[in-house]
């Protein structure tokens, strides 16, 4: 019979491992918005309102009252939480995490039993799961290379090409790196969510040497974590080269193309350029973001979606602001080079060489 509970590695094994397990985390919604945990479903015990208020009750008159309090604002709820757990377990062995793994997890995993189901509770709780992507972030950080490159020359799609020697970075942070590289109507993850996320692919990883794509130290509004960054600053970098035209091509089908076919109106794709545009004008000058500003109108004013009609204000917008920024950047942090080429010569490069680096 396996142990009642679980150690936070051996959970995070088990589901680096893809074993048959269902892993419930019953904190409420607003804990789980702030810190979410890999692997992991959010099914709460209680939800926010009950929680504040199970809170108030426990500052107030103590921790029995607040039991009470919880057992009674649950009840009406009490039958639909446990249908929704077990439905979610489906018979499967289950793990059951809450913020410090007691009470609520070990009720929740007090009925599942009764229930039928095998379940373990995570030593703990999420805070200690937490603690174990904390110290590796800190710690224990394997061998790094950077993929580096103007932008535009489409890192990230060589980042997914090379996916099992890669973590990408951006899909953690759902954003593309850029003053341009927001997802409109997504938002990114809360900070401690990013880390977490990012740390379980790096140690799920069987590559002793990771490619990570180069980043500034924040991806939109999320930090990369400090010992992550200081070591990609660090580490040798293969560069990734293309030419303008095809940069161009690149942007516009990653930031107008996509959007589009994602059922984004071309209007609403207009509106967040010119938005993104006002942003950087103070880096830009105001004659300059108007020279690009106005090509941008143009462009989107034309009955013709092509990238060439696009070209002006992508490549002025490269050469003026982004270019720059990237070569301030290596100068800032040089760092001896591995490889330099296009996309299919870097591919075949990494195949080849990063496990050996």
């Amino acid at each position: 019979m396996p142990q009642s509970s679980i150690s936070p590695k051996q959970v995070i094994h088990i589901l680096h491992s893809k074993q048959p397990h269902a892993c419930i985390d019953v904190r409420s919604e607003g804990e789980w918005q702030k810190a979410e945990s890999p692997g992991f479903h959010n099914l709460p015990v209680l939800n926010n309102q009950e929680r504040h208020e199970v809170g108030i009750c426990y500052k107030k008159h103590g921790a029995q009252a607040a039991i009470d309090l919880g057992e009674e604002l649950v009840a009406p709820h009490r039958q639909a939480r446990i249908d929704a757990w077990i439905n979610y377990a489906a018979g499967r062995p289950t793990i059951v995490a809450c913020w410090r793994g007691g009470m609520r997890s070990g009720k929740t995993a007090n009925i599942l039993r009764a229930h039928g189901l095998t379940v373990q509770t995570v030593q703990g709780g999420y805070k200690a799961i937490r603690s174990v992507y904390l110290d590796y972030l800190e710690r224990s950080l394997p061998k790094l290379v950077v993929l580096s490159g103007l932008t535009g020359v489409n890192k990230t799609g060589l980042i997914q090409s090379c996916s099992s020697l890669s973590v990408d970075l951006e899909k953690h942070a759902n954003h593309r790196g850029s003053t341009f590289g927001h997802y409109p109507d997504q938002s990114q993850p809360a900070q401690a969510s990013f880390e977490n996320s990012i740390a379980f692919d790096l140690m799920a990883s069987k590559s002793p040497t990771i490619l990570l794509e180069d980043e500034s130290s924040h991806i939109g509004r999320v930090r990369l974590p400090h010992a992550l960054r200081e070591k990609m600053i660090k580490s040798p970098v293969i560069v990734l080269e293309a030419d303008m035209e095809a940069r161009v091509q690149h942007i516009f089908e990653e930031y107008i193309m996509h959007p589009l076919d994602s059922g984004q109106e071309l209007n609403e794709i207009h509106s967040l350029a010119k938005s993104n545009l006002n942003r950087i004008e103070r880096r830009l000058g105001g004659k300059k973001k108007k020279e690009i500003e106005t090509a941008m109108h143009a462009a989107f004013s034309s009955p013709d979606l092509k990238a060439e009609n696009h070209f002006d204000w992508i490549s002025d917008l490269l050469v003026t602001y982004y270019d720059p920024m990237y070569r301030f950047g290596q100068d800032r942090n040089p760092r001896p080079t591995l490889f330099k080429g296009d996309f299919t010569s870097c591919m075949t490069w990494i195949q080849n060489h990063l496990t050996s680096v």
